[in-house]
């Protein structure tokens, strides 16, 4: 049975296992480490995204009856567990978004280092790769380590397919399933690829009783994780409401002609915007557009090279090795990926780690036109990603140590500290805090109102916070929401965008009820429920206390 442990220039023989260590050793500690020294850059509102449901779960809240979790369970309760364990602090998110992140990396460049076989090369994409890690939102943190993830436990069961390695790969499918919904499709999708590979890849696995239980073992591993939590929602919303109501939310623009997009690309415009003014603006926007084109490339480029060495070696008549394989499983997982999630070029960073070190293959060699070519693409996108990031952290180390202790002293407080996206202290956040009693909830609207719930403690009225996006629309769906909003303690509602009552014109009803029953404040960006006889006044902004 062909395995990569016994393959002619596997890692642990072509470098050595303890070189191979040292080096994911090092790549670790230094991503550890540029992630908290730039964690002041990071501390903005889309990154509390899934804070808001850990606000709520913890404040007793049922996530299929008291507000719709829109399609990341297992990511919410593990940040709800987080802010348990620190003491509802910031530090709590913050840590598990390192640690997955920190992890993916060390997995992306396990990879590249065992595709590759060269540190050097490994080494060089690892240094391109880390300002994008660094400037990357940690929201992102579950794709920069499920994508790498899931590479990894493909090619194990592409070497070696038996019933347990299938099995673990059922159960990682089914938790990335489980963090958020659309991660299941691309799991899967690699999932069936290196199903149908080992069969190429390793002869004796092509035996029915084989197929069979590879196949039952792997099914096993998705029901254990996914049944439980299907009955929970079947015994609540419902299955078929709750898949009908998720995919409105997953409602957005088409990417099938992501890939045409490199035929229109012109190297020359954006070269020419880096050489006339490489600190603008634009050349900013160029340098990620590049960065979105090379992301688009290399899984071409992997399938390319894996079709030549299956090429070759039918002609030869030697055996297909692991490598192409591998390869053919990175290209096309990598492909659906940049297809489906590369809607603007800044969402390349969610699968920069593995892309990048799968893109040392490319640096081997000895000189000649196709080595020389790799070399200079690689310096002209080291180019790209110091242009993008230039205004990041990294780059302003005479400000760490004042960045650092403002960081520390938001993400360590309790209560946290409410802070506007900018990180300024927010006396109306504050405001919505200290006015409020536990049982109370807010009514947040905006485009980026993340942030709301979680400094203010308080759990999301009407069951979502997603009414800027036009979610769970219609007469249905707004009826439960207004059913939600009559029965709940609301004395706050509040856009961190417009006013509150513009972004309603999806949901008349609602609407009707917020004009008869609240009263505005500050423009609009704030109403009052005019039914609570207030207690006091906020000093600071002098609105209406109900505490």
């Amino acid at each position: 049975m062909l395995s990569s442990d016994r393959e002619p220039g596997n890692v642990a023989a072509g470098v050595g296992r303890a070189a191979h260590r040292r080096l994911l050793l090092l790549v670790g500690a230094v991503t550890a480490a540029v992630l908290v020294l730039t964690a002041r850059s990071q501390i903005y509102d889309t990154n509390f995204y899934l804070l808001w449901e850990a606000a709520a779960i913890l404040e007793g809240d049922h996530p299929y009856r008291d507000f719709f979790e829109w399609g990341a369970p297992l990511a919410a309760y593990l940040s709800a567990a987080m802010q348990l364990v620190v003491g509802y602090r910031l530090i709590g998110e913050f840590l598990m978004d390192w640690l997955f992140i920190t992890a993916g990396v060390v997995i992306s460049f396990h990879l590249g280092l065992r595709l590759s076989r060269s540190i050097g090369a490994t080494v060089v994409m690892f240094v391109l790769a880390l300002p994008l890690v660094a400037y990357a939102p940690t929201y992102h943190y579950s794709k920069l380590f499920f994508f790498p993830a899931t590479v990894w436990l493909a090619w194990r069961y592409m070497d070696r397919p038996t019933p347990w390695r299938g099995a673990v790969f059922g159960c990682t499918t089914a938790a990335a399933f489980l963090f958020r919904h659309d991660y299941g499709v691309y799991i899967g999708f690699a999932s069936v690829v290196a199903f149908v590979l080992a069969r190429f890849a390793v002869p004796e696995s092509r035996h029915p009783a084989s197929l069979l239980k590879d196949a039952a073992a792997y099914a096993a591993g998705v029901a254990t994780l996914v049944l439980p939590w299907a009955v929970v929602v079947q015994l609540n919303e419902g299955l078929i409401e709750y898949v009908q109501a998720r995919t409105m939310l997953y409602e957005r623009p088409s990417t099938t002609f992501v890939y045409p997009t490199l035929v229109m690309w012109n190297p020359v415009s954006v070269l020419a915007s880096w050489i006339r003014a490489p600190l603008s603006p634009q050349a900013a926007q160029n340098g990620a557009l590049w960065l979105k084109q090379i992301g688009l490339l290399v899984p071409v480029l992997l399938l390319g090279a894996a079709g030549l060495q299956w090429r070759r070696s039918r002609r030869d008549g030697v055996a297909v090795p692991l490598d192409a394989w591998r390869m053919m499983l990175a290209g096309a997982f990598l492909a659906v990926v940049a297809a489906a999630l590369f809607r603007e070029p800044p969402y390349v960073v969610v699968s920069v780690p593995v892309t990048a070190a799968l893109s040392a293959r490319f640096l081997g060699g000895r000189g000649g036109l196709g080595h020389a070519t790799a070399v200079g693409v690689l310096i002209l996108t080291f180019g790209a990603a110091l242009i993008w990031t230039k205004d990041s952290a990294l780059f302003r180390p005479a400000d760490l140590p004042r960045a650092l202790s403002r960081a520390y002293g938001q993400l360590m407080a309790s209560p946290p500290v409410p802070a506007e996206s900018t990180g300024a202290p927010s006396p109306r956040l504050q405001y919505l805090r200290d006015c409020s009693v536990q049982g109370d909830r807010l009514f947040v609207i905006g485009s980026t109102p993340y942030h709301i719930g979680y400094y203010a403690r308080r759990g999301p009225a009407g069951g979502h916070i997603f009414w800027r996006q036009r979610w769970r629309r219609g007469d249905a769906h707004e009826q439960q929401s207004l059913e939600l909003l009559q029965h709940q303690s609301v004395p706050f509602a509040i856009s961190t965008n417009d006013k509150v009552l513009d972004d309603l014109e999806s949901y008349p009803r609602i609407r009707e009820y917020m004009a008869q029953h609240y009263r505005a404040l500050d423009g609009g960006w704030l109403l009052v429920d005019t039914r609570r006889q207030p207690t006091g006044t906020f000093g600071p902004l002098g609105f209406p206390c109900f505490r």
